[in-house]
């Protein structure tokens, strides 16, 4: 427990810590100094642990599943791919899968992997000096695979577009207002092959499909000041005032009935949390769309005690916890 305390001691984890009084004090100070120096020492080892426990983790897991004759969705994936690339059987499987279809139709396709394109290129695609076969169309959008929704590959779509015969691009906006989409197209389009981090992935321009009467600005950037020694957290702060002082400042603007529709995206659930009882403060209702993490909450806690008890029949000690949830127990009155 103290070597595991040890590797979470961090700057970051002093000044969440420290009130508004503690953290100017903290900031340049020698403890400050002494823990910059003890994470520099530390981050070879901390990554090597990391990957050392990942590595044993897919071991133990392998282990387990070949121990219980169980596969899992990655099983399958992994396994009809290693299928259809083996050199005596593959393209004979491939036939015969693709004999079923005279045609397939992957929607969201930014959130495969290299291994699902590698089955459907394989069935669906022809191979060097091969007709056609099949048609297969593509349809999704690289800006969301960035940030690996679902497991997603943006290289694997990348892949797939550079091997595609064609390619076509909605050039029209049914959802946004025409301010807005001249606003996102004015930001981004500055820098089109530098807007997503990777040079394969342009911005392109749309057009606004809806005709709106638009009377306030549809987008605003604030730029909120701080000193040079403004601490990551002091930053939050003065945006979160900023925002709430904002929202107080224009609530006479938006109608009762349209305030319901307003919506704050924030990027983690703690940064919610801050929003919510900021603008409760002030006076002003707001609700979470989402409570927290599903990982936190009773119900997957108490899954996690019947999980170990299915894990582990023999212990008694982890039934007797399983039979006492909610999910599996019987009420004293049954």
């Amino acid at each position: 427990d103290h070597r595991r305390a040890l590797l979470k001691l961090s700057r970051k984890f002093i000044e969440d810590g420290l009130g508004a009084r503690g953290k100017p004090l903290f900031a340049g100070s020698s403890a400050e100094r002494m823990l910059s120096g003890w994470e520099e020492a530390t981050a070879a080892f901390r990554i090597g642990l990391e990957q050392n426990l990942h590595r044993r983790g897919i071991e133990r897991y392998a282990g387990l599943k070949e121990r219980l004759a169980l596969i899992d969705h990655d099983d399958v994936i992994r396994r009809t791919r290693s299928r259809l690339l083996d050199a005596r059987s593959g393209d004979r499987l491939a036939r015969r899968i693709g004999d079923a279809f005279d045609a397939a139709l992957v929607d969201e396709f930014q959130d495969t992997d290299g291994d699902q394109w590698e089955v459907f290129r394989k069935v669906f695609t022809p191979a060097p000096g091969e007709d056609p076969r099949h048609v297969l169309v593509l349809v999704g959008d690289p800006k969301q695979a960035i940030y690996r929704f679902r497991g997603a590959d943006v290289y694997a779509y990348i892949a797939a577009r550079e091997e595609a015969d064609q390619q076509a691009t909605l050039t029209r906006n049914w959802r946004s207002t025409p301010g807005l989409v001249e606003a996102v197209n004015s930001i981004f389009g500055h820098r089109p092959d530098r807007s997503f981090g990777l040079t394969q992935i342009r911005f392109e321009p749309v057009e606004a499909a809806r005709d709106v009467d638009e009377s306030a600005a549809p987008m605003e950037v604030v730029w909120v000041d701080v000193d040079e020694k403004a601490t990551e957290a002091s930053v939050q702060q003065a945006v979160l005032d900023h925002f709430v002082q904002d929202v107080m400042a224009r609530r006479g603007e938006v109608p009762v009935a349209a305030r319901r529709q307003l919506a704050v995206l924030v990027h983690t659930h703690r940064q919610a949390r801050a929003v919510m009882r900021a603008l409760r403060h002030r006076g002003v209702d707001a609700v979470l769309a989402r409570g927290g993490d599903i990982h936190d909450s009773e119900a997957m806690r108490e899954w996690r005690v019947i999980l170990r008890a299915l894990l582990d029949p023999s212990n008694l000690g982890l039934q007797r916890r399983a039979r006492a949830t909610r999910i599996w127990g019987t009420p004293l009155s049954g």
